[in-house]
């Protein structure tokens, strides 16, 4: 009955099959064939139920809707709607959550521009509670670390914002078969509001997802760096396409300092980094893989793939040169020069950090390509390749 009442509360698919349960009453314990039977009927019912609002919105002929919803969202999410618009046809609504006071003004005018909903309210897993918001004061960083964690090194400044359930913004703003793409980024409460949204039943209306996480930015959230990793594949039943941004290896000077010292070898293991496979067209690629590294023989679905091995497919970064003398990086994985076809798509400023004239380091490997270790090996190529997934169409 818990997990029908729970699973009713998605769009109440789970209502019929759970009275199964009821009806059964106490002798169920008894009775563990048609317990089990009715455990069976409520997945089928859900999974029915969800394909049954699908197939109603088109015998009623209601046009899919795109919806995006912006969570800790910032004017520069304008750019991603025009792409959307300009570039692909595709039309989103926007809804913002943001509440920053500072950001508050623009953003009320950018919804009212593109028709959408603005939010001056902190998103979280209930509407009206007051939570303290810290601010860094620090104009090279502008808002880009001010949220809802504390941080002794960081923020300077602080006020208190009032909340919005997020989940009640997803009801309310879209539909069972509408086009629903996520941006969150809300340095640091993102643990508790994606634990919140799964557990009422909205997360899988998600089409898509780009998460920007911060599990390592402060040391409550640091037990948290699994689930960046273990998300995608949560998320894959449900045809949800995840893009986890951690860039835990690619900040620069600052994320080391707030780096527990006592961390040791799991600062580099790369298991601990790479997003596992999950929905999509791409979902079998990590989103943390530098994309100039594969071609149509060595795919990155291939070279990643942990069916491998915890290093992937070894034979995509030796290439046959293989031999004892093989170096090894810090985190443990074997490395090579990097391929000279992959050196000319990193671009222009590759060859003179990766290529011939760096002397051919030894950094082609699971680590680069897959694990999202750019800062570490080839600090140098950041400018250049830390934008490849910004502006994809979704439609």
């Amino acid at each position: 009955v818990a997990i029908g009442s729970s699973l009713s509360r998605l769009d109440d698919a789970g209502v019929a099959a759970s009275e199964c349960f009821v009806a059964l009453g106490a002798e169920a314990t008894m009775l563990p064939l048609p317990q089990s039977a009715c455990a069976l009927a409520l997945v089928v019912w859900v999974v029915a139920a969800a394909a049954g609002d699908a197939a109603g919105d088109v015998r009623q002929g209601r046009e899919r809707r795109h919806v995006f919803i912006g969570v800790g969202t910032t004017p520069e999410d304008r750019e991603w709607l025009q792409t959307q618009r300009e570039e692909h046809g595709v039309v989103y609504k926007p809804v913002f959550v943001q509440p920053h006071p500072t950001l508050r003004k623009k953003l009320a005018q950018l919804a009212h521009q593109e028709g959408g909903t603005f939010y001056p309210l902190a998103a979280w897993t209930a509407d009206g509670a007051v939570l303290s918001f810290f601010f860094t004061q620090d104009p090279r960083i502008k808002t880009g670390q001010d949220g809802l964690f504390h941080h002794d090194r960081r923020h300077r400044g602080r006020t208190n914002v009032s909340t919005v359930d997020l989940a009640r913004i997803i009801r309310e703003h879209t539909e069972p078969g509408d086009v629903v793409v996520m941006r969150m980024d809300v340095e640091g409460a993102e643990y508790e509001l994606l634990r919140h949204l799964m557990a009422q039943g909205v997360l899988c209306r998600l089409s898509r997802l780009y998460l920007e996480a911060h599990s390592m930015t402060h040391p409550s959230l640091h037990r948290f760096r699994t689930f960046d990793v273990l998300l995608p594949w949560l998320l894959e039943p449900c045809g949800t396409e995840v893009y986890v941004d951690s860039s835990y290896h690619n900040s620069g000077p600052e994320i080391r300092t707030y780096w527990p010292q006592s961390d040791g070898a799991c600062r580099l293991c790369p298991l601990l980094y790479a997003p596992l496979p999950g929905a999509g067209k791409d979902g079998r690629c990590p989103s943390t893989a530098l994309m100039q590294c594969f071609d149509e023989e060595f795919t990155c679905e291939r070279c990643c793939s942990l069916d491998e091995g915890p290093r992937g497919d070894t034979d995509c970064w030796a290439r046959g040169r293989r031999g004892a003398n093989t170096p090894r990086l810090e985190s443990g994985g074997r490395a090579y020069p990097t391929p000279s076809d992959v050196v000319a798509r990193m671009g222009p400023n590759a060859e003179a950090q990766v290529g011939r004239a760096a002397g051919s380091p030894a950094v082609f490997s699971y680590e680069l390509c897959c694990a999202g270790f750019l800062g570490d090996l080839a600090p140098g190529l950041l400018g250049t390749l830390a934008r490849q997934f910004e502006g994809e169409a979704y439609s």
